[in-house]
């Protein structure tokens, strides 16, 4: 009995008594972010969903969260459970994006991930 309370104490300290509003749509979503960016960087998927924090993952890394709140729209929390990462590194990620002056590559990773989008969005 005190085992099953103290699983119940770990799981709603993380968080997953609440309802998971992860869909199959969104990791899709996130997975032809991640195509996009592996191609636009050279960054590997694992690396972006990875620990390493070396300045191209980082980056590649941040440009998935700003896509995936900026152009698909989902919430910093959703995004967190996505790639694994607290809500407000994605908000930090997001504002960064938005504010900060991207080094070339990157600027053309942002404008592959742009174009991707609406070449998904304007076919339907």
């Amino acid at each position: 009995e005190l085992a099953e309370k103290y699983e119940t104490i770990k799981r709603v300290r993380l968080g997953s008594l609440e309802p998971d509003h992860i869909t199959n749509e969104m990791i899709e979503k996130r997975n032809e972010c991640l195509v996009v960016l592996n191609d636009a960087t050279g960054v590997t998927t694992d690396d972006i969903m990875g620990k390493k924090r070396n300045d191209d993952i980082s980056m590649a890394r941040q440009l998935l969260m700003w896509a995936l709140y900026e152009l698909y729209g989902y919430t910093t929390i959703d995004i967190g459970k996505l790639i694994h990462r607290h809500h407000t590194t994605v908000t930090y990620a997001v504002k960064s994006v938005n504010t900060g002056h991207l080094p070339e590559r990157m600027e053309r990773a942002k404008q592959s991930i742009i174009t991707h989008y609406k070449s998904k969005t304007c076919s339907k």
